[in-house]
């Protein structure tokens, strides 16, 4: 397969195959449309001809009447064109290429999300998608349609005058070698710039996301100077780096200056000489000026074409990243889970955190020798047996590996060694969104839609929520504890609960997040660290719920409170990445000397 020299440019022309029909009927618009706009001198040249020959008045007349025609055909033209890019290209666009950003950023792993700092990434997404957009509005209405008249009328020129084609043609070299020595100089700066608007864009996204920590501690107008300060910064380099820009393309400027004086003085030597009639001149100045307005148009667009291409270049990194979390072909779909867990001898490291979309190529090997180095052990050969309906816990001090399991479990990441066993089959050849339909996840801090309750409790069941019965919900609801507040809601269910959940306690949050993974009535629960937050009332109710739902079950309890664990089918124990007890919780208190840590230290 051809390797292309500017993947960026492929890839654009792959997003935008769907529509090359309507660029196609588009393009023949614009052909229609510049050769209208070409006659337009040749129309006034007669005249000002008709006028200098004497001829009569109803002749001249008849050449203003064609140039009323012509306007009017041009006019209609135009219409049609703009009626047909509403109907099958404007909207369309923005839409398509929102599609593919959206459904490539869920194509993500969980793992790839929580890697990448989500304010960058956003950043990166919104600039350049919009910029993709913009791409193609200005290729397709205005750096296409300006080609295609300097074109024809360079053809024109040469077809009238040799010479003075010949001056042209050497005017628009000059300039084509200026503009690309400028890029050469702008373009590396260009990308510089970018890479700041996207570290704003991960400041701001951070300062809005704490605003409440920001302001409960008084730190309004530190936060603020911070900010202004940076982008301060990005204002002072792009002023520097445009305003030279500017200066380079001043100076561009005067070769189109200096190459239609030229033109108006071989012309003028053309008339005196009675070589050409003064409508000629009048048609060849109209086409030159044309060219070099066209060219100047061109000038002024590029700044935005190079901030545009720099973002959707950037975009274009972050596209063509893979998901690291793989589904392979023909996945293995069991009917109904059991839910038996096994770990054999799983060992796992995070990546770094890192920004690796943000970096130049030159940069990425860097990045990938620093990781390796970075990269911690979280699991070490770890191996347990979970059977069917089994409550088990884990335990142990902070970074001691308990998330990271349940993040495997979920499959955010894969083990680096090791095998995830879910009643016999390996987690990596299970289809994985079937898989996780039949696991409930409840986190430690529940993220919840600003829409209904009864949106946020059945936004796991796949569409099926509109089969969901009043009945079936309060049963939910009551083994979830949601029915000890839903009540008192202003329009029960159907109440909207606000930006997450900000009209909820926290406890009512949990209690959510509970009645969300039980409505998909899963095979395996997963509570992960979900009473820590909580007060002793708040935390009776959360076990209270999770005993309900925990009933003919697999469950999975991360947590620091022993009252929510001591009962328990089996506590497994883990200290820096490695199991070092299980048992139930009075041979534990026995026979592990770290769990007698992590009591005491509780009491």
């Amino acid at each position: 397969m051809k390797k292309w020299k500017f993947p960026v440019v492929k890839w654009i022309i792959d997003i935008y195959k769907p529509f090359r029909k309507h660029l196609l009927v588009m393009f023949v618009f614009v052909i229609g449309l510049e050769i209208l706009t070409l006659l337009s001198p040749v129309i006034y040249g007669k005249v000002i001809d008709s006028i200098f020959l004497r001829h009569s008045l109803e002749t001249t007349l008849l050449w203003v009447g064609i140039s009323f025609l012509l306007y009017s055909i041009n006019a209609a033209v135009d219409n049609v064109r703009d009626q047909y890019t509403l109907k099958h290209f404007d909207f369309k666009v923005s839409q398509h290429v929102s599609n593919l950003v959206f459904r490539k950023n869920l194509s993500f792993s969980m793992g790839q999300h929580l890697s990448t700092h989500s304010g960058i990434k956003q950043s990166i997404v919104n600039r350049g998608q919009s910029s993709l957009t913009s791409m193609a509005f200005i290729f397709s209405f205005e750096i296409f349609p300006d080609f295609l008249r300097m074109v024809f009328i360079i053809g024109a020129i040469l077809y009238t005058s040799f010479v003075i084609g010949g001056i042209v043609l050497t005017g628009i070299a000059v300039f084509v070698y200026m503009t690309l020595n400028i890029n050469k100089l702008i373009v590396p700066k260009a990308k510089k710039l970018q890479k700041l608007w996207n570290i704003n864009g991960k400041m701001q996204q951070e300062f809005m996301a704490n605003i409440s920590v920001i302001q409960s501690h008084s730190q309004e107008s530190k936060v603020s100077k911070e900010y202004d300060r940076h982008i301060g910064g990005i204002g002072k380099f792009g002023r520097i780096l445009w305003s030279s820009y500017t200066t380079v393309t001043t100076i561009r400027s005067f070769i189109s200056i200096i190459t239609r004086v030229i033109i108006m003085v071989v012309g003028v030597i053309y008339v005196y000489h009675g070589t050409y009639l003064p409508g000629y001149l009048v048609i060849l100045l109209s086409w030159s000026s044309d060219i070099f307005h066209v060219l100047g148009q061109f000038g002024r667009k590029q700044r935005q074409i190079i901030e545009m291409y720099s973002a959707v270049k950037k975009l274009h990194t972050l596209y063509i990243l893979e998901p690291e979390v793989k589904i392979i072909e023909n996945p293995v779909c069991p009917g109904k889970y059991s839910g038996k867990i096994e770990f054999k001898n799983v060992s796992f490291s995070y990546p770094t955190r890192n920004s690796e979309i943000l970096l130049d190529e030159s940069e990425k090997e860097k990045s990938v020798s620093e990781k390796s180095e970075l990269a911690k052990e979280t699991l070490r050969g770890v191996s347990f047996l979970i059977e069917k309906g089994e409550t088990v816990a884990f335990v142990g001090p902070s970074g001691a590996g308990k998330t990271t399991i349940v993040n495997l479990l979920l499959r955010a990441f894969d083990p680096i060694n090791g095998q995830i066993i879910i009643d016999g089959n390996d987690l990596r050849i299970l289809d994985l969104h079937n898989y996780r339909g039949n696991v409930g996840y409840v986190e430690q801090n529940v993220s919840l839609f600003d829409n209904t309750l009864a949106y946020n409790i059945l936004f796991g069941l796949n569409g099926k929520a509109r089969y969901v019965t009043k009945d079936e919900l309060d049963r939910i609801a009551r083994m979830s504890c949601v029915d000890k507040f839903y009540n008192k809601l202003e329009k029960g269910f159907d109440t909207i609960i606000g930006e997450r959940g900000i009209w909820l306690s926290g406890g009512e949050r949990q209690r959510v997040g509970i009645a969300r993974a039980l409505a998909k009535n899963p095979a395996i629960m997963i509570f992960d660290e979900a009473t820590s937050n909580l007060d002793s009332q708040n935390e009776s109710l959360i076990r209270e719920s999770i005993n309900a739902v925990s009933v003919g079950r697999t469950t999975i309890i991360i947590a620091h409170r022993f009252s929510t664990i001591k009962d328990v089918d089996k506590i497994i124990v883990l200290d820096q990445g490695k199991i070092v007890g299980q048992g139930k919780h009075d041979f534990l208190l026995e026979s592990c000397e770290e769990y007698v840590k992590l009591v005491q230290k509780q009491l």
